[in-house]
């Protein structure tokens, strides 16, 4: 049930990234141009084109925002071993969002979104330099998302989501401290407390 859950957000998320990505390309490097080269009518018509994919791009930064936080939910399920109303815990949210490399790439991909989305929705477009400004703007900062988006798929499938011990701890498992083991569930020990290797037998020793 969780996997088919996860592989159903991980889609959603998937289409509202590419789909913001692409209509800000698409205006950017096909439609302006093509509308300059065709003259003053069509550059009449690519206003009434530019405002509904301007709506199609807002509701495909929507869709990625609102898949993101049900996979961050999901994740927070799968890591603390908690149940689906017990993750909702913030300490469970923030063990995972701040111990974690997927939390780290998740809060650098929300924040380019949630900037995507002030910036379009507090623009203002003076001419048609503002225009492009706004456009490579949007184009920017969701395409950079995207690929933070495939660096944390690269990070899931170097390591196994499962659960943690050293996660548990803030998440009120009642452990005194957490152990030194990492999201994937491998340990990690100081230098100090690496274990000391047995020296070989001397050269004069029967």
């Amino acid at each position: 049930m969780m996997e088919t859950w996860g592989a159903a957000i991980r889609w959603a998320h998937l289409v509202g990234a590419n789909l913001s990505v692409g209509v800000f390309a698409f205006l950017v490097l096909v439609a302006r141009p093509a509308a300059t080269a065709a003259g003053s009518e069509a550059l009449l018509r690519l206003g009434p084109l530019d405002r509904r994919l301007l709506r199609l791009a807002i509701w495909g930064l929507a869709l990625t925002l609102s898949s993101g936080l049900l996979d961050l939910w999901r994740q927070t399920v799968v890591a603390t071993g908690l149940g689906l109303r017990e993750s909702l815990a913030p300490t469970a949210f923030g063990a995972v969002l701040l111990s974690t490399r997927y939390g780290t790439v998740w809060l650098i991909q929300h924040a380019l979104i949630a900037l995507a989305v002030v910036v379009l929705l507090l623009a203002e477009e003076a001419d048609r330099w503002d225009w492009l400004a706004l456009r490579l703007e949007m184009f920017g900062l969701t395409a950079v998302s995207l690929v933070v988006l495939s660096v944390a798929g690269h990070a899931a499938s170097q390591s196994r989501w499962t659960r943690c011990t050293c996660l548990r701890p803030a998440c009120g498992s009642g452990h005194s401290s957490p152990s030194p083991c990492s999201f994937s569930g491998r340990a990690r020990f100081p230098r100090s407390r690496q274990p000391a290797s047995r020296p070989g037998p001397r050269s004069g020793s029967p």
